[in-house]
C-alpha cells in the first residue's frame, strides 16, 4: 500500500501530486504550484472576470499575492495546485485549486449542527477553473483527480473551502453532479448566505502520478 501523503511530502516531492490527465482528448498537467509559476498564476487571477472573482473569493488576487503563494505552497497545511496544458511549457492556467487539509473550529461547529461529527484527516477544497474553460469538463477532470488525491491523505471526506454561494447555482449543479451534497447554509457578513457542501469518498485504485 502506498505511503500516506502529508502536506510536507506533497511539496518536498512534487512528482507524487503531479498527474497528467485527459481533457477533451488534450493531455493536461495537474500539478503543486512552484516558486516560478507567479507569473502564472497572476495573470490566471487577471483573466478570471470580475463575477468569477466575485464567486469564489479566496483570497485578494493581486501579483503580490500570486507571488506569495507560490513562495509559501505548503504553508498552513495548504497544498495549491494548477492545471496547464502539457505540451505548451508557457501555457496559461487553465484551473487553480485549493487542498487544505486544516480543520477550523468553524466548520466543526456548523457541521455539528447537521449532525455531522467532523475530523482529521479531512480535505478542504476550493476550486476554480478559468472563465475560458467553464462548462467544457475541466472541472469534472480534476474533481475525480482532487477525490484520489484527498484518499492519498488518509481523507474519506471532501468539504468545501468556505463553502458556495447559494447565489451560485451553476457551481452548486456541479458540486451535486460530481457527489457532494448540501448540508446547511450559513451566512458571513461579507456576502450571501452560503451552502456547506460535503462528499463522502470511497477508496479506489490511485490515480497514477507522473514520473
Amino acid at each position: 500500500m502506498p505511503e500516506r501523503l502529508t502536506v510536507a511530502s506533497a511539496i518536498a516531492s512534487p512528482e507524487l501530486t503531479t498527474y497528467e490527465l485527459r481533457w477533451r482528448d488534450e493531455p493536461i498537467q495537474f500539478r503543486p504550484l512552484r516558486p516560478d509559476d507567479r507569473t502564472r498564476l497572476f495573470e490566471y487571477f487577471q483573466g478570471l472576470s470580475a463575477e468569477t472573482r466575485y464567486l469564489y473569493h479566496p483570497h485578494p488576487f493581486t501579483e503580490e499575492y500570486a507571488e506569495r503563494l507560490c513562495a509559501q505552497n505548503g504553508a498552513e497545511q495548504t497544498v495549491r495546485m494548477i492545471a496547464l496544458r502539457e505540451h505548451e511549457a508557457s501555457s496559461p492556467a487553465l484551473a487553480y485549486v485549493i487542498l487544505d487539509f486544516g480543520l477550523s473550529a468553524e466548520d466543526m461547529q456548523r457541521y455539528r449542527g447537521y449532525d455531522v461529527q467532523l475530523e482529521r484527516p479531512i480535505c478542504r477544497i476550493g476550486p476554480s477553473v478559468s472563465d475560458a474553460c467553464r462548462g467544457r469538463g475541466l472541472g469534472t477532470v480534476l474533481m475525480e483527480a482532487l477525490g484520489r488525491i484527498a484518499l492519498r491523505f488518509g481523507c474519506t471526506r471532501i468539504i468545501l473551502l468556505g463553502g458556495v454561494f447559494t447565489i451560485n447555482e451553476r457551481a452548486i449543479g456541479f458540486y451535486q453532479k460530481v457527489g457532494f451534497r448540501k448540508m446547511g447554509r450559513y451566512g458571513i457578513e461579507e456576502g450571501p448566505e452560503s451552502w456547506d457542501m460535503m462528499k463522502e469518498l470511497r477508496p479506489s485504485p490511485c490515480l497514477e502520478a507522473a514520473p
